[in-house]
């Protein structure tokens, strides 16, 4: 997915960067960009409104449509 959200965390000598994506994925390099780890998938979309609609097939779409409805539903009991 489109990468739509990034963060850094920064402690002395660490740097730490991480991005989410428009298909609900979030990334992690501690390493300037080097490499980068998978450390959580399955979210909702991390994007501005319906931004990432444009990047998905109409399979992909309908199913992250149904994990935001699932995880609204959980979220809210």
């Amino acid at each position: 997915g489109n990468i739509e959200a990034m963060a850094h965390h920064h402690a002395g000598d660490y740097l730490a960067i991480l991005a989410g994506t428009a298909t609900g994925e979030v990334y992690l390099t501690e390493n300037d960009g080097v490499s980068w780890s998978c450390i959580a998938k399955g979210l909702p979309p991390i994007s501005k409104a319906g931004h990432y609609r444009w990047f998905l097939s109409d399979e992909e779409r309908a199913t992250v449509l149904d994990k935001m409805r699932t995880w609204k539903s959980q979220a809210t009991a």
